[in-house]
């Protein structure tokens, strides 16, 4: 998992949702920002596409779900509007640093 780059296309990003229980729920503060980190930060646009697959956890009877979003230009956006998007906590492997970031998903690939 990591970054793939790919030509006026830009960044892939292989986000692993660890658990739904990590999820917060952000639709009262409709204008609240969220800041991160600059090197892996990115705006999700509403049209952009979300491919998911579950795989069952063999420790935990929950399921772990990897979603991969198309991201444009995820190093230029240092802040995100949570606008029409629910706050996740997910592990965002990145090329040059393995850490957890909070990135912003759509409502539509709620964890189940």
């Amino acid at each position: 998992m990591g970054l793939k780059k790919h030509r006026h296309k830009g960044l892939q990003l292989n986000i692993e949702i660890a658990e739904a229980k990590d999820l917060i729920s952000n639709e009262d503060n409709e204008n609240e920002r969220v800041k991160l980190n600059p090197r892996v930060a990115c705006t999700i646009f509403p049209k952009s596409r979300a491919s998911s697959r579950k795989v069952k956890n063999s420790v935990n009877p929950q399921f772990n779900e990897t979603v991969k979003l198309n991201l444009l230009t995820p190093k230029l956006n240092k802040y995100v509007k949570c606008n029409d998007y629910s706050i996740l906590y997910l592990k965002v492997y990145d090329i040059s640093s393995f850490k957890k970031f909070r990135l912003i998903r759509r409502k539509n690939y709620l964890v189940n």
